[in-house]
This record gives structure tokens, sequence and C-alpha cells, in this order.
């Protein structure tokens, strides 16, 4: 995970846990492709997805 993406998440996730501390989360880093899969399968409740960053020259 990139540290751009790293640092807002660690804070929400710390926030949520001190909000919910009965709630277990697990977490997986998986491509977009596949998180997007597991939500439409019901196997994971939710995907955090950023955009790809635009490739050079296209």
């Amino acid at each position: 995970m990139s540290s751009a993406l790293s640092e807002p998440l660690l804070g929400t996730l710390a926030a949520f846990r001190q909000a919910r501390p009965r709630v277990d989360l697990h977490l997986t880093e998986v491509d977009t492709g596949q998180g997007r899969e597991a939500v439409a399968r019901h196997e994971t409740d939710r995907a955090v997805i950023r955009p790809s960053a635009p490739v050079r020259g296209h």
C-alpha cells in the first residue's frame, strides 16, 4: 500500500476502532479487480479503491 493511501486510511481505522471497539475488522490488500469482484460476490462488505494513476504518454 502506498504511503499516500495508508496515512489517511490508518487514521480512519483508528477512529473507527475507538468508536466501535467491539467490531472486528479483517483487512486484506488486493488489486482493484479482486476487490470489486469480492464485493459483487458478497465475499466482503467493503473495498477501498483508489483511481489508477495516469500512464505517461497516454
